[in-house]
């Protein structure tokens, strides 16, 4: 996943000449730390192995953590993302993920996503002068 975020934010311009975080510095740094914690947990989770799994032990271990439907989402808002409002898209986003990981009070499904979404708009858009589609 981390891999995919530094290649799609390598596309993005960077402004050398102007103080503060370029637009695509913020998303390559977040790709190589994603990376980084993958790479931890690949390694964690090695030491821990007696035997190697079957198969089948791995494909229910999939969809029992549930990876192959949040790839699925992480695809569809990174397709959808030029042409769904940043706002809409990363609340759905949100909502549709913490669903798939369990989520069960109603209050949290609605409130979070809305309020995380509206925050990072904010910051992209005054912290970082970034315009969000």
């Amino acid at each position: 996943m981390g891999g995919v975020v530094v290649f799609l934010s390598s596309s993005l311009p960077t402004f050398l000449d102007e103080p503060g975080i370029p637009p695509g510095g913020f998303p390559t740094a977040l790709g190589l730390l994603l990376m980084l914690l993958g790479l931890l947990l690949i390694v964690r989770a090695q030491r821990h192995v007696r035997e190697e799994p079957s198969l089948g032990e791995v494909w229910r271990q999939m969809r029992r953590g549930h990876g192959l439907q949040l790839s699925c989402l992480v695809l569809v808002y990174f397709a959808a993302f030029q042409y769904v409002p940043f706002l809409l898209g990363s609340s759905i986003f949100m909502l549709l993920s913490m669903l798939v990981l369990g989520a069960k009070i109603r209050v949290q499904l609605f409130i979070i996503p809305i309020v995380a979404s509206t925050a990072l708009f904010l910051l992209f858009r005054y912290g970082f002068s970034v315009l969000l589609p």
